[in-house]
């Protein structure tokens, strides 16, 4: 049963193998993954998408601020039918028509932010045609100027103008965020595949050296200088290396499949990933990190918008209770049996509404609607301050963590080193009998743990660097 094991083991690995060397090995660095995954990834294409969602939104607001042209009106109102006509003696008799009502009205209108109100001049047409009669009339308004004002109203234009600014301003720094969120996603995929590259590698590179540890203790065997005990304890290792590596395999390939994936490579090439060991640079205090926070996070942005919007909100609460509105009009009609008598001579015309709405008894509804308001922009008032405090929290602590990283990874760097050279003496005075079996896989482990943990020093470096940039929106340059 077990040479079955191992032969099928051996099986595996040599499938594995083989497959990898017909593939071209491509050597892929954590630069072109960020870039590659800012070009081409789905979370890039919907972030874009997103910021040109909002620049839209943007855009159809100021529209509605433009001045409107409108055109409408009924070319065709067709009518057959018979209609009674009372007679002087009381009868009724019916009598035939055939008629047609077709009218026009061209309608320019302007908002006037600064008072809320609206203003329009139009024009219209107005034709009737009675066929039995042979008879038609025309009847227009050349020009019409229509003025409505509300007094003391809730003006929301000069609300919104700001606030919808502030939308789009910050839908732009959400987008620098989303991307910044990018690179750090492909980071941390990156350094998953890097993890399990090295889980493979430092397995292969054990499976070889036991195999000659295997050797060298079968010809202790003949020699009577070694036990049957020790090489068991090799042969045991020997599996578990051979699990180590198929675990190893099968982790780079999905790993590899997700870093793809979301980088948006398409391709079936083999990638070989390079240990990103130079690292960046991050000039910054903790004073300016926070300033940069401020300055650049959509948050904040956010916190002067929704401060906004509650102020809006308290505004309007406080107007809804008295509602005086003017309605006033000025223009030219006249009548006549042809178009050209319609713009001769018109007569002028006016209207004045005067609408007003003051509550006698809501039972306090308004009042309460005021209040609501006063206290959710308090309440806002809290939140946004804790919001702060945490979000500067976060920034200190990070850079804290920088700082003691990147000293960690100099550690960890030398601890690799010594580790290995320790492994490779190990092995040679395995050769010469001077340390035992146990001792050597000691060795081992530790030239493993720490080649790991050098590589998990990194990655903490590089996540927390990209999640620095994230939180301030500033790459240190």
């Amino acid at each position: 049963m077990k040479k079955i094991l191992i032969f099928g083991t051996f099986l595996i690995l040599k499938i594995l193998v083989v497959n990898a060397q017909t593939k071209p090995i491509i050597e892929y660095q954590l630069g072109t993954a960020i870039d590659e995954a800012v070009q081409n990834s789905l979370s890039s294409k919907l972030a874009q998408s997103v910021k040109e969602s909002k620049h839209i939104q943007y855009n159809l607001f100021k529209s509605g601020l433009g001045p409107e042209l409108d055109l409408t009106g009924n070319p065709i109102n067709f009518s057959r039918d018979y209609f009674g006509v009372i007679q002087p003696d009381g009868t009724l008799v019916f009598q035939p028509r055939t008629q047609n009502y077709s009218n026009f009205n061209l309608n320019l209108s302007q908002q006037i932010g600064l008072t809320g109100g609206a203003v329009s001049i139009s024009s219209a047409i107005n034709r009737f045609d009675d066929f039995n009669l042979n008879q038609k009339q025309y009847s227009g308004i050349p020009v019409a100027l229509q003025v409505n004002q509300p007094l003391f109203a809730f003006n929301g234009y000069t609300w919104n103008k700001k606030i919808e600014l502030l939308k789009r301003n910050e839908s732009d720094q959400q987008y620098i965020r989303d991307i910044e969120n990018i690179s750090l996603e492909t980071a941390n995929l990156y350094f998953n595949v890097l993890e399990a590259q090295a889980d493979f590698d430092l397995a292969m590179k054990n499976q070889e050296n036991q195999n000659i540890i295997f050797d060298i203790e079968k010809k202790r065997i003949a020699l009577g200088t070694t036990n049957k005990e020790k090489i068991l304890q090799i042969e045991l290792q020997l599996l578990n290396l051979k699990q180590e590596i198929l675990r190893a395999s099968m982790s780079i390939k999905s790993s590899i499949f997700d870093l793809k994936s979301y980088v948006g490579i398409k391709d079936t090439l083999a990638l070989r990933l390079t240990l990103p060991e130079t690292l960046p640079q991050y000039h910054i205090t903790t004073e300016e990190a926070i300033v940069k926070v401020k300055n650049n996070r959509a948050e904040f942005i956010g916190y002067i918008r929704r401060k906004l919007e509650a102020e809006r909100d308290l505004d309007e609460a406080k107007r809804q209770r008295y509602a005086v509105n003017v309605n006033a009009g000025f223009g030219l009609n006249t009548i006549g049996t042809n178009l050209v008598s319609v713009y001769h001579s018109p007569t002028s015309s006016q209207n004045l509404v005067v609408g007003i709405t003051i509550p006698i008894l809501d039972w306090g509804r308004n009042k309460y609607k005021v209040s609501s308001a006063k206290a959710n922009l308090k309440i806002l008032a809290y939140t946004i301050d804790q919001e702060e405090i945490l979000i500067t929290k976060e920034v200190t602590n990070l850079l804290e963590s920088i700082n003691v990283t990147r000293d960690g990874i100099a550690i960890a760097k030398q601890a690799d080193e010594i580790a290995q050279e320790r492994y490779d003496l190990a092995i040679l005075q395995f050769r010469f009998g001077k340390v035992t079996v146990t001792d050597l896989n000691i060795a081992f482990s530790e030239r493993d743990n720490a080649k790991r943990a050098y590589i998990v020093a990194l990655k903490n470096y590089w996540i927390s660097y990209f999640t620095l940039r994230s939180l301030t929106l500033y790459d240190g340059k």
